[in-house]
Formats: structure tokens, sequence, C-alpha cells
């Protein structure tokens, strides 16, 4: 059991995320909003983090990751980036850097992102 973050600011996408983690076990924190994100980060701790690529407003897991950075780094958590672009435009730049461990294309297969998050949990950083 691991201890999850998803952010995502489609309400009905970010219940299906964390019921998937739910019901694999994982304690799961959702938040809608960037903001969110960096306070739950904080206060939550998790192992792993699903962040939507865009969110109105303040940003989506760019301005999440980099608002962490600000604060101390994310260390060892691993990150999943969901988007509803294309994958190779919406994640420029994201999948670079050696946190994130993939992208997945919304809609998505619930058995793709069980997968996802089975190997982001155990691949090292």
């Amino acid at each position: 059991m691991a201890r999850i973050l998803v952010a995502d600011d489609e309400p009905a996408i970010l219940e299906v995320m964390r019921l998937t983690c739910e019901l694999d076990g994982h304690d799961v924190r959702e938040v809608r909003t960037a903001e969110a994100a960096v306070t739950a980060f904080v206060e939550f701790s998790p192992e792993l983090m699903i962040l939507d690529v865009n969110m109105p407003y303040e940003g989506g897991a760019r301005s999440i990751l980099e608002r962490l950075d600000e604060l101390g780094g994310t260390g060892s958590c691993p990150v999943i980036v969901v988007t509803g672009g294309l994958v190779e435009e919406e994640s420029e730049g994201l999948t670079d850097q050696k946190r994130v461990q993939c992208v997945i294309q919304k809609p998505f297969a619930i058995q793709d992102l069980r997968d996802a998050v089975r190997a982001a949990l155990t691949q090292p950083l």
C-alpha cells in the first residue's frame, strides 16, 4: 500500500483514478488545483503523484513540479502524468525529468492506470 496524490480538474477522471488506486489498496489524496497539490504534497508526503498536464488557472503538472522544486523538491517521488491532449505535445519537457515515469492519454483503460501505478512504485528513480 502506498500514499498516492492525484491531481486533476475533471471530477469524473479524478474519481476514476482515486477509486482505482483505492481498490488496489492505496491511500489516496485527491485535489483539483495545482495549489492544492503543492499543499497536499507537503502534508501527505506521497510515494507517487498522478498529475494532469493541464489544469486551469494555476497550471498543471509542470507548474506543480516547479513549485515543489522551489520548496526543496519532490525527492524520489515518482510521477505519472495524464493528458487529454496529444502525449508528445503535452508532455514536452516533462518526460525528460527522471521522476516522470510515464504519460497516459485520456481516456485511458483502468488496467493501463493500474499497470502504470504498479510500475512507478517498483522502479527506482
